[in-house]
């Protein structure tokens, strides 16, 4: 489920924070509203809205509601792979980081823009559990690079 801040049928909130971190590639929104303006948003439903001429497309990971009044707490979705974990890994081959990506994004929920390394393999091995976003950062600093999250 989409809501839209910016369309007739949207949330009419009352008080909103947006926090944006990791180089302003993350954000995070705590937003406040009154229940009987809209009743159907619950934890897991998507936002998307306009903010100062960047797109953002927040999941809502936190809901909490007292009487008619609703404070809901969104993470971009890359954040949401920082809540997501993967176990021990060791592929039978040489991976490419597309390769890596698509295994551990099953989803396709990150498009991989520029690759500057693409003709690059390597084979690595986790023997510990670590979050989505760990091991991506894992990857891109075993092939020396570096990772943006971009919003799009």
């Amino acid at each position: 489920m989409w809501l839209f801040f910016d369309n007739e049928a949207g949330i009419k909130y009352k008080k909103a924070e947006i926090q944006r971190f990791l180089a302003g590639s993350a954000s995070i929104l705590t937003l406040q509203y009154n229940s009987k303006d809209i009743d159907t948003i619950r934890t897991g439903c998507k936002l998307a809205f306009r903010y100062k001429a960047r797109d953002y497309w927040l999941n809502i990971m936190k809901f909490e509601k007292q009487g008619f009044k609703v404070e809901i707490t969104a993470c971009s979705l890359h954040l949401e792979m920082n809540n997501e974990e993967r176990g021990a890994h060791k592929p039978d081959k040489a991976m490419s980081f597309a390769e890596y990506l698509a295994y551990y994004d099953p989803e396709h929920s990150v498009t991989l823009g520029i690759n500057q390394v693409s003709d690059k393999k390597i084979k690595l091995e986790w023997t510990s559990t670590d979050t989505i976003l760990a091991r991506l950062f894992s990857i891109a600093t075993a092939l020396t690079q570096s990772l943006n999250l971009l919003q799009n």
